[in-house]
């Protein structure tokens, strides 16, 4: 028997220890190695995860889990909604939660409500079916806001955020999926769900790779205009993150929803340039896996990798999760040829591998008839007598009830007067109507025009746009009036296809006439024009010599009426106890303001009107010597009052001084005597 010594026993196990380690390194070496190629194949931070999420601390997926899965589109959209639902449900038989969101009209008076009734009664019975309606209760503002404001493709991601907020909490989700329904969903999600463990926010970015500088569309400008993550995918995971994130969203789309890259604005998807601003990085996953949201803006270096294999898509010959095939059909017809219609860098023709892939896409909607539904009219394209808006009201609409738009007067009048919750309603139970406010004499200008100088805010709205009428009728609000209005009434049913507003148009004009008979002649009374509701010195001002007429009309019996100014963006504004007008009734106007603003004033005055009444400015100056160049302004008046004798000589010093009658005319103080009584407690 073999003597083992107790010195070999310790370098038998210090050489054992060693080879273990050996086998830890070369075991570290190729876990490392496999994370590079994976880095190479995925990008930085996705594989990373991957690697991570198979690990210990990673979840096992929950097929019971209320996790979601929706869309959103118009009726007109169903037959590609139908083909989207149906290859998610190949490659997740293990969901249940399929949700699609109708942006869409579907009360009785739309003109597709018979089509769209039968598409709610045919859909899938495994397709949860959720209206525009619906999501009201996550709104804090009427929905028909939103669905007046944008138009179709506006409308469907503008709601985008109240329906996520409806899925978390109708459905009871703890992760919801949104992608576009022109997508091609070719494998299981579970990566996605996974991840959605983790982060609150799974995104992906248009561009992992640069475009060269060839002047094709789209580029890297194009792609930062339109935002750095595409929005045609975006999954969420219940967290108070997210609930603050979708409400966040939802307010900034109520205004800013719309599309226009050249003012940054892109639909709902600029605006998630910023959850890499406003979250951790713990809080959100930016997925670059190459597999995932191939598309046209990143075909560019994707295309070359992409293959079919037995009816499987691959990209480096692993399996795509799904494609976006965004601008590859419009609403009557498909073109694979050009690829996307949103672009011009990518043609079939020089990618002819991708050809079958598209083909197949394609074969999968035709064989679905998916353009079936495409003529069911957009129910939220007419007023709710079937007569088309025109887009002139949809712009007015959003421009007035924009925040950035506060100092405007009339939207202040606007939101106190009009019925912003229906707008698609011609009649309304409270407040005026959208469509009686469209019929109005222009509310910028300060009064409402009579008969001799009114056209319809309408009108306005479309004489601004057209460069045609502002030669032909260069003074809308004065001789040119009624020339304009005839206008419209034989040249708008053809040139604007508006022949239903025409009676409408009449009929306003005819009550105008009969009103203007009715207050013939004008009464004598003062009507007070100023800041009267601002914080300024000259709001102060007008609201003195309102007060000093209010306490002569007790005394006197002399009516008054008040008008507002045009609202500077510059000053402040309060709600002041002092009713006020758009009707200046009454023979004598006092405009209180400074020479400066007389363009304004007489630019948002009716010449036809102006000229009816006794023009008084009270004009204050500081200096010895007033403008020349305002001087002229004087000479816009019948008569100036000045608040001391020491306005009244810089002005009549003045050479250009032609003779306006001048008065020196103090303002008035508001003294309560009660606050001048002896306190004799002492």
């Amino acid at each position: 028997m073999a003597h083992v010594s107790h010195s070999n026993t310790i370098g038998w196990k210090c050489m054992a220890w060693v080879r273990a380690a050996k086998c830890l390194v070369c075991f570290t070496f190729l876990l490392l190695t496999a994370e590079h190629v994976l880095l190479q194949f995925t990008g930085t931070t996705t594989s990373r995860f991957l690697l991570s999420s198979r690990g210990s601390q990673a979840k096992q997926l929950d097929p019971s889990a209320q996790d979601c899965i929706f869309t959103i589109s118009a009726f007109n959209n169903f037959g590609f909604v139908k083909v989207f639902f149906e290859n998610v449900r190949i490659h997740n038989p293990h969901y249940s939660c399929f949700i699609w969101v109708v942006a869409d009209n579907s009360a009785s008076w739309a003109e597709g409500a018979a089509l769209a009734k039968q598409i709610l009664d045919t859909s899938p019975s495994w397709l949860h079916v959720v209206t525009a309606d619906k999501l009201q209760a996550f709104m804090d503002f009427s929905y028909l806001e939103l669905a007046f404001r944008y138009d179709m493709q506006c409308f469907c991601t503008a709601i985008k955020p109240s329906a996520f907020s409806y899925i978390f909490q109708v459905f009871n989700a703890q992760k919801v999926l949104y992608f576009d329904n022109d997508v091609w969903v070719m494998h299981p999600l579970d990566e996605i769900l996974r991840a959605l463990d983790r982060y609150s926010f799974v995104i992906t970015p248009h561009l992992t790779e640069p475009y060269p500088v060839d002047g094709l569309i789209h580029d890297e400008r194009t792609i930062m205009l339109a935002g750095q993550f595409n929005f045609g995918f975006v999954a969420m995971a219940r967290s108070k993150s997210v609930f603050v994130m979708l409400s966040w969203w939802a307010e900034r789309l109520r205004y800013y929803g719309f599309a226009d890259p050249h003012q940054g604005m892109h639909f709902d998807q600029n605006w998630g340039d910023l959850i890499a601003s406003y979250f951790g990085q713990s809080e959100y996953l930016i997925l670059r896996d190459p597999r995932y949201n191939i598309a046209y803006w990143n075909l560019h270096t994707r295309g070359d990798h992409l293959s079919m294999v037995d009816d499987k898509v691959l990209y480096h010959g692993a399996p795509v999760v799904f494609m976006h095939f965004s601008g590859m059909s419009t609403l009557e017809s498909y073109d694979i040829e050009g690829v996307s219609q949103h672009q011009n860098r990518i043609r079939m023709s020089d990618y002819p591998h991708l050809r079958p892939i598209f083909e197949a896409y394609l074969d999968m909607l035709k064989n679905k008839n998916a353009m079936q539904w495409r003529p069911v009219p957009y129910g939220f394209k007419t007023f709710d007598n079937g007569q088309e808006v025109p887009p002139q009201m949809r712009s007015y609409y959003s421009d007035i009830l924009d925040p950035a738009s506060r100092a405007r007067g009339d939207a202040q009048l606007f939101k106190a007067t009009v019925d912003t919750g229906n707008p698609f309603a011609l009649d309304t139970k409270q407040g005026m109507s959208l469509m009686s406010w469209m019929l109005a004499s222009p509310h910028h200008l300060l009064i409402d025009a009579c008969l001799a100088g009114w056209i319809p805010e309408f009108l306005w709205q479309v004489y601004r746009q057209r460069p045609d009428l502002q030669a032909v009728f260069p003074e809308p609000f004065d001789r040119n009036s009624s020339a304009l209005v005839q206008w419209f009434t034989l040249s708008g049913p053809r040139e604007l296809k508006l022949g239903w507003m025409v009676p409408l148009v009449l009929k306003e004009q005819a009550a105008r006439a009969a009103r203007e008979i009715a207050t013939t002649p004008r009464r004598m009374g003062v009507n007070v024009f100023g800041w009267l509701d601002g914080v300024s010195g000259a709001a102060e001002s007008s609201r003195l010599v309102y007060a000093s007429f209010v306490a002569q009309t007790s005394r006197d019996r002399l009516p008054i009426a008040a008008l507002l100014l045009p609202r500077t963006v510059v000053h402040s504004h309060e709600a002041q106890e002092i009713l006020v007008t758009r009707t200046p009734q009454y023979y004598f106007n006092v405009f209180v303001a400074n020479a400066i603003n007389t363009p304004e004033i007489k630019a948002s005055y009716p010449g036809a009107e102006y000229k009816d009444h006794y023009n008084i400015a009270l004009m204050s100056w500081e200096l010895e010597d007033f403008p020349d160049t305002w001087m002229q302004y004087v000479s816009a008046y019948d008569e100036v009052w000045t608040p001391s004798r020491f306005v009244t000589s810089s002005i009549k010093r003045s050479p250009l001084y032609t003779g306006t009658p001048l008065r020196t005319m103090p303002f008035g103080l508001d003294i309560d005597p009660r606050s001048y009584q002896a306190d004799r407690s002492i």
